[in-house]
């Protein structure tokens, strides 16, 4: 049936001059180590069973010698500990499996002293404010996130009003734009028609120049000409001078001699 909680209990009761702090392994005897197992195993399942506020009321008080109650020191315990029968009946148990287990190893668990769990304290209070300060982090940036989503929604709308209300004047522009791009399209073909009658008109040119080089030479083979038979006609005409006097000398000499009496 297994031991009772009393005879746990008090095998759990280090002896006077076993000093918990400074333990020489190499000169511990098995009962000293069984009752130091069954001490750890009493004292871890007090911690666990004990009330929150009870377990911070130990820890805050002073300091008391190690053969004190481990209800107020966690330092070895007396029969006194046990106030309930289903606390003792999972007492049983856990010492049970504890004793199973001491049997097996040969270095026994080392029980927690108050600045031990005072650093666990701590450490638990340290990450729930770094928990508590992320998830404040987390919530100001969700704040902010909120805020500049409002103000895009905000700015979206006056866009989305803006263009609602722009739909005639957009309209009137497609319709200006429309006519624009007909008179391009006129101006293109016109465009390619005035490129026609400047390809025509250089033809013209061309053909012009050459009609004019054409003319210069002809102008010059003229004067040359010119320059040529102008003393020829120069001569004749000295030489027509001579002649006609003659004939007018004598027309006037045949008038005289029908003019006189026979």
């Amino acid at each position: 049936m297994g031991p009772s909680i009393e005879q746990i209990l008090v095998a759990s009761i280090l002896p006077s001059n076993f000093d918990i702090d400074h333990i020489d392994w190499s000169n511990i005897t098995q009962e000293q180590l069984v009752c130091k197992q069954l001490n750890a195993c009493v004292t871890n399942f007090l911690h666990s069973t004990s009330h929150e506020d009870i377990c911070k009321a130990r820890i805050r008080k002073p300091k008391k010698s190690r053969h004190s109650s481990s209800a107020g020191t966690g330092r070895p315990v007396g029969p006194t500990g046990q106030t309930s029968s289903s606390r003792a009946t999972s007492l049983t148990c856990d010492l049970g499996i504890c004793k199973d287990s001491s049997q097996a190893s040969s270095l026994p668990e080392s029980t927690p002293s108050n600045d031990e769990v005072d650093l666990c304290l701590m450490a638990k209070k340290k990450k729930k404010k770094k928990a508590k300060k992320e998830k404040n982090q987390k919530i100001e940036l969700l704040k902010f996130n909120h805020a500049s989503l409002v103000c895009k929604y905000d700015s979206l709308a006056k866009d989305y009003t803006c263009a609602t209300k722009s739909l005639p004047y957009v309209a009137s522009l497609e319709k200006a734009n429309e006519v624009l791009v007909a008179q391009l399209e006129k101006l293109t073909s016109e465009h390619m028609a005035l490129q026609a009658t400047h390809k025509e008109l250089e033809c013209s040119h061309e053909k012009l120049v050459e009609s004019y080089a054409i003319l210069d030479i002809a102008h010059e083979v003229v004067i040359t000409l010119v320059k040529y038979i102008q003393p020829l006609t120069h001569m004749l005409m000295l030489t027509k001078v001579p002649f006609a006097m003659q004939r007018k000398c004598r027309a006037r000499r045949v008038g005289v001699l029908d003019r006189q009496p026979a």
